[in-house]
């Protein structure tokens, strides 16, 4: 079996998808639930750090 195969099945683009695509939705929910919260304040604070470089560069 192929590397890029391997890889496929993975992820569930293979046989037996549906077990596997149970489990990344698993860990699509524990990325979800556990880092963005983590994440969120800087992401906010780059949001607002863009802004005002943006307002500076119009206003110049």
């Amino acid at each position: 079996m192929s590397q890029r195969r391997i890889g496929q099945q993975s992820f569930g683009f293979g046989n037996g998808s549906t077990a596997r695509r149970s489990s990344l939705d698993d860990l699509a929910k524990l990325i979800m639930e556990t880092y963005l919260p983590r994440t969120a304040p800087m992401v906010r604070s780059a949001i607002r750090k863009l802004e005002l470089q943006r307002r500076k560069t119009e206003s110049d």
